[in-house]
């Protein structure tokens, strides 16, 4: 063999060797390629898997927990004007429990009667022509045929704020002499057990009690340092129990204005310890701190214990001379409504949660819950006879329930 056709022999086995070569690598690239496609596969079948079975949970979760839906109440009275509805600051039975009066955002008191069940009077609040900037009507009493509304004006004259008592005949919606004392708004009012004397809670951080038939202030009760959101009297007239925004809750001698009791919310929490050295992971303490404002106090049928509400959603029930507390239980989400019943066996209480409950006074056991409202349920207040519950809330309804 020439040495010319040696080398192109040499030439043909190298491009034949190089063609065997080049074709394993592509065998073993292909087997690559299909190696990850089915490993893709699997990874987003598994993916897909997974997403549905967290669908399937999240629709069993769905299912656990339906739109919230408001139990059917006895009666519900809604106040529409111009298409609008207003939230229902206050609620109160009359004498006979046959009307049930509402205070409204719109500066409105009506008056439903429950057999016809229909508004058979609407008071209309407005500022005279010396006054202005008229406030809510938050406090509402029910006295016999009168109807005591808690507010508050600009007087324009005297370049100066002045809460006030208004009075309203209730058959006929006159208006009658306004009690007034205050230098800011009344947000809350409260009547003797003989309807001999009336309080008014203020943010002018006071209480004045009232004698209602001379219509003159009788005592000023000053110590708190913040709105006074609620007043209620014990069943003999002789003390007042008031919640207040500076967080305490206090019992009044009403002769001598004089403090007796005073009850705070504290709660323990663990907090960083300031003399901790390690930044990353540093020593935890216990400390306690206070709880949110109470809203509303009242007295049991006794007078020895006081039953109070506040925005963490606690109920406490107190021993006054004890000046000590004898029960704490989770009502609410916060606990902005509460009433006891005229005979003081039960309590109920509302809140942000919409619900209403029903306890015992004794124990302190949950007897009833009810799903009240759409909104917060803002007020409640017991029929005379101990028989019936109303309630207002921020969605414009007033709703009577049976208690039984």
């Amino acid at each position: 063999m020439s040495g010319i056709s040696r080398s192109v022999f040499a030439f043909l086995a190298s491009l034949a060797i190089a063609g065997l070569i080049s074709s394993s690598f592509d065998v073993l690239a292909q087997d690559k390629d299909k190696k990850k496609v089915v490993t893709k596969d699997k990874k987003e079948a598994s993916k897909d898997k997974k997403e549905d079975k967290d669908k399937k949970e999240d629709k069993k979760e769905e299912k656990k927990e339906p739109p919230f839906k408001p139990d059917p109440a006895h009666l519900e009275f809604k106040h529409v004007e111009k298409e609008k509805t207003f939230w229902v600051f206050a609620v109160a039975f009359g004498a006979d429990g046959k009307t049930v009066a509402a205070s409204y955002r719109d500066h409105s008191v009506k008056i439903w009667d429950i057999n016809a069940k229909k508004d058979v009077q609407t008071i209309k609040g407005k500022a005279s022509a010396d006054t202005r900037g008229l406030a809510d009507f938050k406090g509402l009493l029910y006295i016999k045929n009168q109807l005591a509304v808690g507010t508050g004006h600009w007087d324009i004259k005297k370049k100066e704020r002045k809460g006030e008592i208004q009075l309203f005949d209730a058959m006929a919606a006159k208006p009658g002499k306004p009690l007034q004392g205050h230098s800011q708004d009344v947000v809350e009012l409260a009547v003797s057990k003989d309807g001999k004397f009336v309080a008014s809670a203020s943010e002018d951080k006071t209480v004045i009690i009232w004698d209602f038939a001379e219509g003159k202030a009788v005592q000023t009760i000053k110590g708190h340092t913040d709105t006074v959101t609620s007043v209620a009297f014990s069943p003999d007239g002789k003390q007042v129990v008031t919640s207040s925004l500076d967080k305490t809750l206090r019992v009044w001698d009403i002769a001598a204005a004089k403090e007796i009791a005073s009850f705070k919310v504290e709660r323990e929490v663990e907090v960083k310890d300031p003399k901790s050295k390690d930044p990353k992971k540093p020593a935890m303490i216990k400390t306690k701190e206070s709880g949110r404002e109470f809203t509303h106090a009242v007295f049991t049928s006794d007078g020895k214990k006081i039953v109070a509400g506040n925005l963490d959603g606690i109920v406490k029930i107190y021993d006054v001379d004890g000046k000590k507390e004898l029960k704490e239980v989770k009502a609410h989400d916060g606990v902005l409504a509460l009433a006891i019943s005229p005979d003081g066996t039960n309590f109920a209480t509302g809140g942000w949660d919409k619900i209403i409950k029903v306890w015992n006074t004794a124990d302190g056991k949950e007897l009833r819950s009810i799903k009240a409202h759409m909104d917060t349920v803002s007020t409640l207040s017991f029929s005379p006879d101990g028989q019936w519950l109303a309630s207002g809330s921020n969605d414009g309804t007033v709703k009577i329930w049976s208690v039984k």
